[in-house]
């Protein structure tokens, strides 16, 4: 069993149709063969970037390279992907990359506040045990950085 998130949504909402066609295409290659899982990361798809991530997390279709499953992840997490910050969250608690409760807690968070209804409880229990390990001022700082990005991701244009 992985920590790691798969994204299962409706795509469409997610992309232009343009890039829906790009994704289609990744999800009927599957988690064989990256190539077009990584066409449509590199088209800024964010949804694929999470997908990229995973594969190189578990080395499905690509070799298994953390620091690059870390990398697809971030670019998906800063686009408000919430799989991508679940999974980026969850690589600071799992030792994928080096272990940072803070940041774990900050990632997971900001996942847990945009998940879909159907992974949110998941996605905030994540976050509520990371916050058992830090100290008040930690958890306040962490919180405080949590809104003020929420707040810059909402002024982004759409």
């Amino acid at each position: 069993k992985t920590a790691y998130e798969i994204p299962k949504r409706d795509w469409s909402s997610d992309v232009c149709s343009s890039d829906l066609a790009w994704t289609r295409k990744a999800w009927d290659q599957g988690l064989k063969d990256a190539t077009w899982w990584r066409k449509a990361a590199d088209r800024g798809i964010s949804a694929a970037q999470s997908v990229l991530g995973i594969m190189y997390a578990l080395g499905t279709g690509v070799p298994q390279d953390y620091a690059q499953a870390a990398k697809w992840w971030r670019a998906a997490a800063e686009q408000g992907d919430p799989e991508g910050q679940y999974n980026l969250g969850m690589s600071y608690v799992d030792g994928r990359l080096p272990k940072d409760l803070l940041e774990a807690y900050k990632w997971l968070s900001i996942a847990a506040s945009r998940a879909p209804a159907a992974i949110q409880r998941n996605y905030a229990a994540a976050r509520d045990e990371r916050a058992r390990d830090l100290s008040p001022a930690q958890l306040a700082d962490a919180q405080a950085w949590v809104r003020e990005w929420i707040v810059e991701f909402e002024r982004r244009p759409q």
